[in-house]
């Protein structure tokens, strides 16, 4: 006999930009069925289909015409979606935001941008909740025992089957109705402050102290019973687990009672220890990556300085070593003409000629000494930058140039270059340092997977103001490619398709972090196999740091 596969639970994902759309299905289709919706509308007829209605909702908020809170509103307002889990997404990390989307009955809260293994974990974490308040619910449905829910406003906000059975009304008369009408007038007022006695120390417990208890039918019968009272802690505030048994059959329900409520227990605790490990493993693997981040973090800006001060430490030495010679030359000169003064043989032509070769020596070694000056500028304020988050404003043309001088010396060993395609002039407010570390480990990338086993690669930088006032800058190879397998996982953490090889898989993540959460920019890929890789960095006309 063939074991039928589970059908994957189905996520609904609603943003009305595509490319989040796109980060978010790259994240989830490997575990889950998704549908998208780029609009309101369509998020709601979606979640409305009866024959594949969706287990969860991931919801942007800000959307033209219907917005997330709208999408939401409508959602809890319907009984068909009303139980539909709702994870609100949103760039919003204000407080009041949170609180809105909370109180419309959100489930959870996720900021942009989404990391995405805490994506999936919220997802997977939120559908295991949903998943054991459903078996909660169909374990009390099913229960043969009367079973009620009522609020502290002593109205009824559920009651299975077995309670409507018991007491002669459906479920749906139960509900809502004053939990009054079930009790004997005469037990009334003794009743309320039982009641009272309960809200005030919520505990579970029996009603009535061993006193035999009677409830009244639709009919207005009455009959002896037994009731239980369990608080429940919910959204709406303190609610109470009525456990109603009829005397007449006690022995038989009890154990059946004590039968489910221990089942339920179990599963309870059960799912309850499963979750505290998934959250203790889930803390656990994203302290290591923020210490992996961190660590290769700083390995590469030791690797970067190292650089700076190779390249510096070679060009420098041309212009010292000319300014030697010179001297070394000059001293010479000077000798060989107080000989020539001593031994009285100076001639007028001797003593021009002197003078000119010295003022030429002069001319040269102030020219070195200034292109030497040069470079200790230069190098003082990449070392800064480096070595720093300060924040400044950048002539793109000058810097990248800068840039592309301190990776000349990695790039030499494979016959690489570096071409800028970046107009005259243009300006960014930025960090340079972590900018720096952005395009660094963009060619160091390309280098390592682009131009494997190739020489003479060509890495291009452009950059261009863009209509709505952001930079966008390009570091494009014309290199291996990625394959449409890999592409979408790039920027995930740890992945790498040089296991065994040296390579941590950290570089492009870190990559997106600093563009994403320090910069406030974006990035994206694009390539093909065989045809290169391009990513493009969106920066905003101000950085925020």
């Amino acid at each position: 006999m063939i074991a039928v596969e589970p059908k994957k639970p189905l996520l609904l994902l609603v943003d009305d930009q595509a490319a989040n759309l796109h980060v978010l299905v790259a994240s989830l289709k490997a575990h889950y069925r998704i549908k998208t919706a780029t609009s309101g509308v369509l998020a709601l007829q979606l979640a409305r289909q009866e024959e594949d209605r969706p287990h969860l909702v991931l919801l942007d908020v800000m959307m033209p015409e219907v917005s997330g809170l709208d999408v939401l509103r409508a959602l809890r307002a319907d009984p068909a979606t009303r139980e539909v889990a709702v994870i609100v997404v949103t760039a919003d990390t204000s407080e009041s935001s949170q609180l809105e989307a909370l109180e419309l009955g959100a489930d959870d809260f996720l900021t942009k941008p989404v990391v995405p293994a805490l994506l999936l974990a919220r997802v997977r974490n939120l559908l295991r909740r949903k998943q054991a308040e459903a078996r909660f619910r169909r374990v009390i449905e099913a229960s043969p025992s009367a079973l009620m829910i009522v609020d502290a406003a002593r109205r009824i906000r559920f009651a299975n089957p077995g309670a409507a059975a018991i007491f002669g009304y459906t479920p749906e008369q139960m509900t809502g109705m004053a939990h009054e009408a079930l009790i004997p007038p005469a037990a009334r007022e003794r009743h309320h402050a039982y009641f009272a006695q309960f809200m005030a120390q919520p505990l579970s417990r029996g009603m009535g102290g061993g006193r035999e208890l009677c409830a009244v039918r639709a009919d207005g019968s009455e009959f002896p019973c037994e009731v239980g009272l369990s608080p429940i802690e919910a959204e709406e505030g303190q609610q109470i687990l009525v456990s109603v048994v009829d005397m007449s059959n006690r022995a038989k329900i009890e154990a059946r009672l004590r039968e489910l409520n221990d089942d339920l227990e179990h599963r309870v605790s059960e799912r309850t220890a499963e979750l505290e490990a998934r959250n203790r493993e889930l803390l656990d693997a994203f302290s290591k990556l923020s210490v992996a981040r961190e660590q290769v973090t700083q390995a590469e800006k030791l690797a970067s300085l190292g650089r700076l001060v190779a390249s510096f430490a070679h060009d420098i030495g041309n212009p010292i070593g000319n300014v030697a010679t010179l001297t070394s030359m000059l001293a010479d000169k000077q000798r060989d003409l107080r000989e020539q003064i001593a031994n009285g043989a100076l001639k007028r032509s001797d003593l021009d000629a002197f003078l000119a070769v010295s003022e030429e020596s002069g001319a040269l070694v102030m020219r070195n000494l200034e292109r030497a000056r040069e470079l200790l500028v230069t190098f003082k304020q990449l070392a800064l930058d480096q070595a720093t988050s300060q924040r400044r404003e950048l002539d793109l043309l000058v810097w990248l140039g800068q840039l592309s001088y301190t990776l000349s010396p990695a790039l030499a060993e494979g016959g690489h270059h570096i071409v800028l395609d970046v107009p005259a002039g243009l300006t960014l407010a930025t960090v340079p340092g972590l900018l720096g570390q952005v395009i660094t480990n963009l060619v160091s990338n390309a280098v390592t997977h682009a131009y494997a086993g190739r020489r003479g690669g060509l890495i291009r930088i452009a950059a261009t103001r863009t209509g709505d006032g952001w930079t966008e800058l390009t570091v494009a190879d014309d290199g291996a490619g990625i394959s449409a397998h890999d592409l979408p996982r790039v920027f995930e953490p740890f992945f790498t398709t040089r296991a065994g090889q040296g390579g941590t898989g950290l570089g492009l993540d870190i990559v997106r972090s600093i563009v994403e959460e320090s910069l406030a920019g974006r990035i994206a890929v694009r390539s093909e196999a065989g045809c290169g890789a391009t990513f493009t960095i969106y920066l905003p006309g101000a950085t925020a740091v």
